[in-house]
């Protein structure tokens, strides 16, 4: 029977093949997680992020709805009313019940309203004319964070407002797009540097006064599909991995960039080849006679031999400028022998990762990267030994609580992993594209979740990391800015040599969303830096419509 509907599945998509991407942050991925750790999609090959509407899609039909809980069913149902226009070609597609938002704006306090506004159900504006099928949101976002530590004399205040605006559609059979805008601003108690030309942390170009932050954050593509090829071109974010507290290779942390991206997908094989843009960011003369552009090529191989068991292989490479290496566009170039080919001047990484499915709804996965290594000198402290590995373990139903799952993870980033001389850094402006540790670092983590409903979670993290930081005129390798060999430093670093810093941190956080997208929010997170001697307290709360 199942593969029947696969069958069936394949034919449809190859008529009905258009679509587009689906935003690696939403809970549905949380979801296709759990249903592939208690074993109700047979080959989830889920950890090449975003996925596609229409393979989502794939993924919600195999899940047989006798063998949900009564809060799964109440996922299941919501995801088929978001994912309609895929699965309505489908044989067992049953139109789903009316929503929340169908009952509230039928309302007769609301009967002003013209019919046309979430007439689906679930866009603000919904439009179909002719081969043109175009859904429109509004993007409202109020973050408000209240922090106290022992650093500080009055509560830090930070008020975040984003206002934009979401478009997104297909046209005829082979043809998506997408547009994401986003504006936002930030102000409060912290400092600001004051300068017009400025980025940090997960931003691209930013700019303000003393007292307040502004940035912008777009997301658009194009997406053409012929039946299980997609092609992909246009400004957008990438996660790799099966890390459930960060990925290596690939992450969402840096802000969206331009790229070109190719995959080909059967049920059992996910191929993924993306050429990217990427902003080199060095200091405030960025934008002013020094702006400096370097190129991402990388390409990724998932494969599930088996219904319990997945593997990824990839690589990656960093060249420095604007013009493209004829040799990273082949799809299927070992893009480290072209590497050396060309002289060995550009940044190189390849890794792999696994997720094997284990009995009571478990897995074990993990993953590693290696940015360089000498394989004879192995166990050692040699400084060209740079390679990052996580591991974890996640269950759910633990202790036979529905609903309730434990997910247990730990990172190891070897010193100088990720930084490299000649421009070719593993950065997008500021941003690590891996994980946001950064080198010379590692990372025990927990988070217990519990889905209360559908519309209400709860999340409870502890963690505790560590990093060895460059001491003063000493490169031990803590900062993806210092390259070895710039400074005359040692043959031998040992893993966390430096100054030592040491986090823990527990977050409690509660997410509520009573109608689709509308999403209340509140989080209060503890850190306690034991090397600054700092305790710090922090809440937020959020009210959000389509984030």
């Amino acid at each position: 029977m199942k593969k029947l509907t696969t069958l069936l599945l394949f034919l449809i998509s190859s008529v009905f093949s258009q679509t587009v991407y689906f935003n690696s942050d939403h809970w549905l991925y949380d979801f296709l997680n759990r249903m592939d750790q208690r074993g109700l999609i047979e080959y989830a090959l889920i950890r090449t992020a975003p996925l596609t509407r229409l393979e989502i899609a794939h993924y919600l039909v195999q899940i047989p709805e006798h063998s949900l809980n009564r809060v799964e069913s109440q996922q299941l149902l919501y995801l088929k009313a978001e994912f309609a226009e895929e699965l309505r070609h489908h044989p067992a597609f049953k139109p789903a019940p009316e929503t929340a938002l169908d009952i509230l704006v039928k309302k007769k306090w609301l009967e002003w309203l013209p019919d046309e506004l979430y007439a689906n159900g679930r866009n603000f504006l919904a439009l179909e004319s002719g081969s043109l099928h175009l859904y429109l949101d509004p993007i409202i976002i109020r973050n408000r964070i209240f922090a106290k530590a022992d650093t500080i004399t009055k509560t830090e205040k930070v008020f975040e407002n984003c206002n934009g605006i979401a478009i997104w559609g297909t046209i005829g059979k082979h043809l998506g797009f997408v547009t994401n805008i986003r504006d936002s601003r930030e102000w409060g108690t912290r400092q600001y540097p004051g300068v017009v030309n400025f980025s940090r942390e997960g931003l691209g170009f930013a700019q303000g006064g003393p007292d307040y932050l502004e940035h912008d954050e777009t997301v658009a593509y194009l997406v053409a599909n012929w039946s299980r090829l997609t092609l992909q071109f246009g400004k957008d974010k990438n996660q790799w991995g099966p890390g459930r507290f960060g990925q290596l290779a690939m992450s969402t942390c840096p802000t969206s960039y331009d790229q070109i991206k190719l995959q080909y997908a059967t049920d059992r094989l996910r191929f993924t080849f993306l050429l990217a843009q990427l902003q080199h960011y060095n200091d405030y003369t960025y934008f002013y006679g020094a702006r400096k552009s370097k190129l991402l090529a990388s390409h990724r191989l998932e494969i599930a031999p088996f219904s319990r068991f997945t593997f990824s292989f990839y690589e990656t490479m960093i060249h420095a400028g604007n013009n493209v290496e004829w040799a990273y566009l082949n799809p299927v170039m070992f893009f480290r022998s072209a590497d050396h080919y060309l002289g060995d001047r550009d940044n190189a990484g390849m890794g792999g990762d696994f997720t094997a499915r284990m009995p009571l709804s478990s897995r074990i996965y993990g993953e590693v990267f290696i940015d360089d290594i000498s394989t004879r000198k192995l166990g050692s402290g040699f400084y060209a030994n740079r390679y990052a590995w996580l591991i974890g373990i996640d269950k759910a139903d633990l202790f036979g609580l529905q609903n309730l799952d434990l997910c247990v993870e730990y990172t190891r980033i070897r010193p100088f992993t990720y930084s490299h001389e000649r421009d070719t850094d593993y950065r997008h402006f500021t941003t690590n594209l891996g994980h946001w540790l950064g080198p010379n670092s590692d990372l025990i983590a927990m988070k217990m979740s519990y889905q209360v409903s559908q519309p209400l979670m709860v999340h409870l993290t502890f963690g505790s990391l560590r990093h060895g930081n460059n001491p003063e005129n000493t490169n031990v390798g803590g900062d993806i800015l210092q390259p070895w060999g710039i400074n005359g430093e040692p043959i031998n670093v040992e893993f966390l040599e430096g100054v030592l810093k040491k986090k823990s941190f527990f977050e409690c956080m509660l997410n509520y969303e009573p109608l689709r997208n509308f999403k209340l929010r509140a989080d209060y997170t503890y850190v306690q830096d034991a090397i600054a001697e700092v305790n710090r307290n922090e809440f937020t709360l959020s009210f959000s419509i389509n984030p």
